[in-house]
């Protein structure tokens, strides 16, 4: 285990956090007809789990797109109501999870070889800070995104360690940190909203040993579900795929979107057909890969034309 690194337990009530009691404690939520929303990225998305349906006024909700700033709202309906879409959520829901109940066995395989060589442990966000910030400055790197110095991801987790709804996760190989994972916990549902490997141990299989060990210590205390959340859009990815080999599954549903007036002149200038006629795309800025990724939400939401609440 990794010096200075203590696990510890985590309270009951810890577990039975509202979205609207982690609201309270959050610094990006806002309140939107009594829901609680957060504020990512330019994005407004609620804050309270997917499977329970809300009320969305949206005339309140572009009034709050321009007080904010954000370039758009966005959410989740129809949960679990058809049986393939282009919206989706991967979670782990299994009864008495276990990896002998894991149908893949390349997944059984990488549970048990991560196990073999991982300790997983809850840790506190004073020790998780030095032990996660050369894993999650690496990932960032990795993805052309930068990474914010050492100090300024400081004083995020911390922030984030007030909220008694985020835990903090690693796995280890012998005394060094191999994974981290960052897990937000309300309403009866875990979401892991990030986490990483280290490149060099990656040998070890940490992240099976961790989404394996998180996610039945949280459906062993009755959670409705484990979800790494929706379906990719800013970068490609195979984690969908690698966490299905564990016993996680696609829930299919209907994505909504409300544009801010911004949003509606980027949608309609038709930046992302003239970016790749002038070969712009081959520019690997994080700039364009948002630009990508919010033409590639509107042609998604466009697919379900047809279930329009509008």
């Amino acid at each position: 285990m990794a010096s200075g690194a203590k696990n510890y337990s985590i309270a009951s009530d810890e577990l039975n956090l509202t979205s609207l009691e982690y609201a309270k404690h959050s610094q990006n939520a806002i309140f939107v007809g009594g829901i609680p929303w957060e504020k990512y990225n330019g994005i407004l998305t609620p804050l309270c789990v997917p499977h329970v349906p809300i009320d969305v006024d949206r005339d309140e909700l572009r009034r709050a797109l321009d007080r904010n700033k954000m370039l758009l709202a966005l959410w989740t309906t129809h949960w679990e109501s058809f049986s393939d879409s282009q919206w989706w959520w991967v979670v782990c829901d299994i009864d008495e999870y276990d990896v002998t109940r894991v149908e893949s066995s390349r997944g059984r395989s990488s549970i048990r070889r991560g196990l073999r060589s991982c300790v997983v442990r809850r840790l506190r966000a004073g020790d998780f800070i030095s032990l996660s910030y050369p894993l999650h400055k690496a990932a960032l790197e990795r993805y052309g995104v930068d990474a914010p110095d050492e100090n300024q991801y400081a004083e995020e987790i911390m922030a984030l360690g007030r909220n008694p709804g985020n835990h903090f996760w690693g796995a280890f190989v012998e005394e060094q940190m191999a994974a981290y994972l960052f897990c937000r916990v309300m309403d009866g549902v875990c979401r892991t909203v990030t986490g990483a490997p280290l490149k060099e141990l990656n040998k070890y299989n940490p992240m099976a040993a961790m989404f394996y060990t998180v996610s039945k210590y949280y459906l062993d205390k009755d959670l409705n579900y484990v979800t790494n959340g929706w379906r990719t859009l800013l970068h490609d990815t195979s984690m969908n795929d690698f966490l299905e080999t564990l016993g996680f599954r696609k829930v299919f549903c209907k994505v909504n979107i409300e544009l801010s007036p911004l949003a509606k002149i980027i949608n309609s200038s038709h930046l992302i057909k003239w970016g790749a006629y002038l070969r712009l795309n081959r520019l690997s800025s994080e700039r364009w890969r948002q630009l990508e990724a919010f033409s590639r939400l509107v042609k998604i939401f466009k697919t379900f034309d047809k279930y329009s609440e509008r």
